[in-house]
């Protein structure tokens, strides 16, 4: 009995998939393929770059923000390389979080502050990284914060000089410092999604960050 595309291992889906031939190019094998978990989006004879590239062309996606974040378990040099090649004229940060206490491996964050709104798919594409380990960013002081644990009290504080920047991260956060206009309407809708679990708790530090004394003090 022939399997159906869903009924397939992974490795053979891809390999299928990425032949390019047409009957593996059909629409149930095509959704298959865009179900596969992005952990497990690897294959020794097929290209990386392509695999993903058409994984992230068939997940609903339309994100575009100026903002984004993401994190690397490794050392990756590549990353790091394009990067700086493709938005040397754009504002990039990383640091490697390795003295976390409660952190088995060594982690690499990355910041990309751009002057318009992306694609986060476009971004993932240029990376070749899932479009799902791209983040919005709410909040340019708050990922920037973020970086050296500047305001959580239960991590290793990092200093600036760990940062890797092509531009100066205390005078952009700076730019950033001071009370907001304040839509207290759409806060408490924040506060009330974020109770419900219609907001994670990720998104509210970021979006909220000037509000993080409360965070310290408040139960969730």
């Amino acid at each position: 009995m022939v399997k159906s595309p869903s009924e397939l291992s992974t490795e053979t889906l891809i390999k299928r998939v990425m032949s390019g031939k047409k009957e593996y190019r059909s629409h149930e094998y095509l959704t298959a393929f865009s179900h596969i978990p992005s952990n497990l989006l690897h294959c020794n004879d097929v290209s990386r770059t392509e695999l993903i590239k058409l994984w992230n062309s068939l997940q609903k996606c339309s994100i575009r923000c100026p903002y984004m974040t993401f994190s690397l378990v490794h050392d990756n040099s590549l990353i790091i390389k394009t990067i700086e090649d493709i938005y040397r004229n754009e504002k990039y940060a990383y640091i490697c979080h390795d003295k976390d206490k409660n952190t088995e491996h060594k982690h690499y964050h990355y910041v990309l502050l751009f002057n318009s709104p992306r694609s986060l798919k476009a971004i993932a594409n240029d990376l070749s990284l899932p479009y799902t380990m791209i983040e919005k960013v709410y909040s340019k002081r708050g990922i920037l914060d973020y970086l050296t644990h500047e305001n959580d009290p239960n991590k290793y504080h990092y200093s600036l000089n760990d940062i890797h920047a092509n531009f100066d991260v205390s005078e952009e956060k700076e730019k950033e410092k001071g009370d907001p206009d304040i839509d207290v309407y759409q806060e408490f809708q924040d506060y009330c999604a974020l109770r419900e679990g219609r907001m994670s708790r990720e998104e509210w530090f970021d979006k909220y960050s000037h509000l993080f004394y409360i965070v310290r003090h408040w139960k969730l």
